[in-house]
């Protein structure tokens, strides 16, 4: 399998979301991100959930990253 240096570049920024606990999909329209967390209120414990599509995830881990997302984001949604 042949991949362009924007594939490439997109699996680096993958790469980054999962380290920061971020789990990818990239199977849906556009791609979400979910991430499980814990929070406490009083004696209680809660699991909650955040997804959120992945684009403003990408964008967030710089100015390279964001400037990617703004050129290529057509090819992968």
């Amino acid at each position: 399998m042949l991949f362009r240096s924007t594939d490439r570049a997109l699996l680096r920024y993958i790469e980054d979301l999962r380290r920061q606990g971020w789990e990818i999909n990239l199977n849906e329209p556009f791609g979400y991100a979910t991430k499980y967390y814990e929070s406490k209120v009083g004696d209680k414990v809660y699991q909650n959930k955040k997804r959120v599509k992945i684009g403003p995830l990408i964008m967030g881990l710089g100015t390279h990253a964001a400037e990617f997302w703004q050129k290529n984001n057509k090819f992968y949604i």
